[in-house]
Order: structure tokens, then sequence, then C-alpha cells
């Protein structure tokens, strides 16, 4: 494994866990190869960005954060904690 790709900061607030594509103007991406990251922050704003390298790593989290929202969606739907199973 290269070098370490991923960064605790204080900044934006509230920004949803999801992978992200890395933006055509190359702002965020003009210190970090990838070609996209996965991405969170709290309310007061800390949060982190690990930056994905690899296209179908990439993709495989994308399909992975889907499924476990409809996975969630679901169990909500049918009454149920979805952390928990009750």
């Amino acid at each position: 494994m290269g070098e370490s790709t991923d960064i605790v900061w204080d900044g934006e607030k509230n920004r949803s866990l999801d992978a992200y594509r890395v933006c055509p103007c190359g702002v965020c991406s003009k210190n970090r190869k990838g070609v996209g990251y996965l991405s969170f922050s709290d309310a007061s704003g800390r949060g982190f960005t690990i930056w994905i390298q690899n296209e179908k790593v990439f993709r495989g989290l994308t399909q992975a954060l889907r499924r476990l929202r409809r996975d969630r969606r679901d169990e909500r739907s049918l009454g149920r904690s979805p952390l928990y199973g009750a």
C-alpha cells in the first residue's frame, strides 16, 4: 500500500457518509491522486476523508453503501431497528 491517504479535518458540517467522485475542476484533488473518496463529517464539522485510487474499489464501496442504505430503509419500514434487529 502506498502513502497514507486519509485525512481528519475540521470544516464542512453534516457531510453525509458517502463515496464522492473527484470534481472536474481539480480543486479537491490538487494534492491527492485518486478516482474519488469516502468522506463524512458531523454537526460540528469534524470528519474524515479517505482517498480511493482504484476504480473497482470505488464502485464496490458505492454499491455497498447503496445496499446498506436500502437495508436500513427496509428495516425501518418493517418497524425493526436497523442496528439491533429488534
